[in-house]
C-alpha cells in the first residue's frame, strides 16, 4: 500500500473483519449509498457471497451499478425506507458506510429504526468529528448535514469502535454495529 488514502481503507476494511466478521458471510445484504467514486468492502462482500441490492438516492450513482454482477439497484432515498419495494422483505445484513452523517440529526433514529426493520444486522460507518462536505457534481445527498459521535450511536444502542481522532479528518472513523 502506498498512498495515505490506500493505507486508511485497509484499516477501515481491518477494523470491519475483527469487529464484524460476520458482515463477510454469504446471504442477503441491502447497500445504502454507492457513489461512482466510492463503494467501500462492495467487492469484498460480494466475493463473500452476499446477494447484494443497493439502495441509492442519486440517479447517476444508481445507473452505475444497474447490470453489474451480484448486485440489485433501487433507486430510493434510505429516509423512505418503509415506502420502497426492495428484493428482500427482510436482510441478513444492512451497510451504510459513511452515509449517517447524510441526514439531518433530529432524523438519525427514525432512519436507523427503518433499517433496523429490514435488516437483521446493521453496519454503520462515518467519519468522527467535523468533516464539512458540500454537495459533489450537484448530487445533494453528498453533504454532511450532521456531525455525529460514537455517543450517538451507543445511545441508541449499537456497540461502537472507532479509528484516529475525532477531528482527523480522513483518517477518522466511528464504526456502529446492531445487534
Amino acid at each position: 500500500m502506498n498512498t495515505r488514502a490506500e493505507r486508511i481503507e485497509a484499516a477501515r476494511l481491518a477494523q470491519l473483519r475483527a469487529f464484524v466478521p460476520g458482515l463477510f458471510a454469504a446471504g442477503t445484504l441491502l447497500y445504502i449509498g454507492a457513489s461512482i467514486r466510492r463503494a467501500q468492502c462492495l467487492v469484498d462482500l460480494v466475493a463473500a457471497g452476499r446477494r447484494v441490492t443497493i439502495l441509492e438516492a442519486w440517479p447517476a450513482n444508481a445507473e452505475h451499478y444497474r447490470g453489474r454482477p451480484g448486485l440489485e439497484v433501487v433507486r430510493g432515498d434510505v429516509r423512505a425506507l418503509a415506502s420502497l419495494s426492495l428484493p428482500a422483505e427482510i436482510y441478513d445484513a444492512a451497510f451504510w458506510w459513511h452515509g449517517p452523517e447524510h441526514v439531518a440529526r433530529a432524523e438519525l433514529a427514525t432512519v436507523l429504526a427503518g433499517i433496523e426493520r429490514r435488516a437483521r444486522l446493521v453496519v454503520l460507518g462515518c467519519p468522527w468529528g467535523v468533516y464539512p462536505q458540500s454537495a459533489i457534481e450537484g448530487n445533494r445527498y453528498e453533504q454532511h448535514v450532521a456531525v455525529l459521535g460514537p455517543q450517538d450511536f451507543g445511545a441508541l444502542g449499537y456497540r461502537v469502535a472507532t479509528l484516529g481522532r475525532a477531528g482527523d479528518r480522513a483518517d477518522s472513523n466511528v464504526l456502529a454495529v446492531k445487534p
